[in-house]
């Protein structure tokens, strides 16, 4: 089977789950992703994923939010065996 779940490796320098508001998000916005993330049993998509050569899934979960928790296709997809964890450039880092 093909891997069809991707994972940032580590959080990227402006990750909204960082402290502060590196992203620069308006007011409540934040709360806003969380909320919505938490009622859907999902994850936010990082903005920084890049395309992965040879695979028909290229966004990869933001770590920030997978690692506050995980929604029900991250842990349904590892368990599974179907995640990597990847590099923001693009490189598959290691099986999840």
């Amino acid at each position: 089977m093909s891997v069809i779940l991707f994972v940032m490796e580590e959080r990227c320098d402006t990750c909204i789950f960082r402290p502060g508001n590196l992203m620069d998000l308006n007011k409540g916005r934040l709360a806003d992703l969380i909320e919505s993330t938490d009622e859907g049993d999902t994850n936010v998509i990082c903005h920084k994923s890049r395309s992965v050569s040879g695979v028909i899934h290229t966004d990869a979960w933001c770590k920030g939010s997978v690692d506050r928790r995980p929604g029900k296709a991250v842990r349904t997809l590892r368990e599974m065996g179907l995640g990597e964890e990847i590099s923001t450039d693009g490189k598959t880092v290691r099986g999840r």
